[in-house]
This record gives C-alpha cells, structure tokens and sequence, in this order.
C-alpha cells in the first residue's frame, strides 16, 4: 500500500507542476482523481484557478471635414447679336463628393474555456 500511495503522491505532484507550468492545461480539467488508497491512508486535492483579465480601451477622435466646392462650365457668352436667334450650348458640371470618417473602433477577443 505505501508504494501506491507514493505513485498517487507523485502523479498529484507532478500534475500540479505542469498546472503551474502550463496554464492552458489548469483549465482543461479541473478535477481530481485519488485511487487505490488504503486503510488509514491520508489524501488531499486541491485544485486552484486563478483567472484575472484587465482590458483598458479608450479613443479619442476630433474630425473637422469642410469642403468648399466651385463649378464652372466656362466662360460662355453672347454679346452683340442683333437681328437673329443667338443660341449658347454649355457644358454639363458634375461634382461628386464622398467623405467616410470612421473612428474609435476596438475589438478585444479573450478565449477563455468554458469551466462545468
């Protein structure tokens, strides 16, 4: 009985040095499992957690869009037509303007599993 007792001691050691060491496997499984105990034998577990996440975000944005917009088909005139139909053909003027501002956009992805 003592020599199980040593290897269920060593397997609960040595699993909770690769809990410290590797924290994604703490909160895979969270249980404890003692077998093949004895009379009079002592067994302890203890399985502890500890998850802490902080995220600070903050933005601060200041947009100032002025648009001054002038057109001109061009100097077009007519003078000193007396007697007939005076005709004038101007050009068209298209103006397109198009302003996207996007601001203060944060995104925090955090996996964490699960825990039953």
């Amino acid at each position: 009985m003592n020599f199980k007792r040593k290897i269920a001691g060593a397997l609960i050691t040595g699993s909770l040095i690769a809990t410290a060491l590797l924290p994604g496997a703490a909160f895979a499984d969270q249980t404890c499992t003692i077998t093949g105990n004895g009379v009079n034998s002592t067994n302890r577990c203890r399985i502890r957690v500890v998850k802490k996440l902080k995220i600070d975000q903050s933005n601060s944005a200041a947009v100032s869009n002025t648009i001054n917009i002038n057109t001109s088909t061009g100097g077009n005139t007519a003078s000193s037509n007396t007697g007939g139909s005076t005709t004038i053909t101007s050009g068209t003027s298209t103006v397109t303007v198009t302003i996207t501002n996007t601001l203060n956009s944060n995104t925090a992805v955090v996996n964490t599993p699960v825990t039953p």
